[in-house]
């Protein structure tokens, strides 16, 4: 999940549920607990909320 979040400058949860074959439930349960540790935040886009990759995980 969070391969497929960084790969974009942002993602919605239904775009995640969508590509991973997940229910919608269980992507907004995995976020939650991502946003909890850190590794990701939700940002308005326009009318859309996007989830993105905290920039503290890119040290490559």
């Amino acid at each position: 999940m969070l391969t497929n979040i960084s790969e974009e400058d942002g993602v919605t949860s239904e775009i995640l549920a969508t590509t991973l074959g997940i229910k919608l439930s269980s992507v907004n349960h995995h976020l939650r607990n991502f946003i909890d540790a850190g590794l990701v935040y939700r940002k308005k886009d326009h009318c859309t909320c996007v989830v993105v990759v905290s920039k503290q995980l890119y040290v490559r």
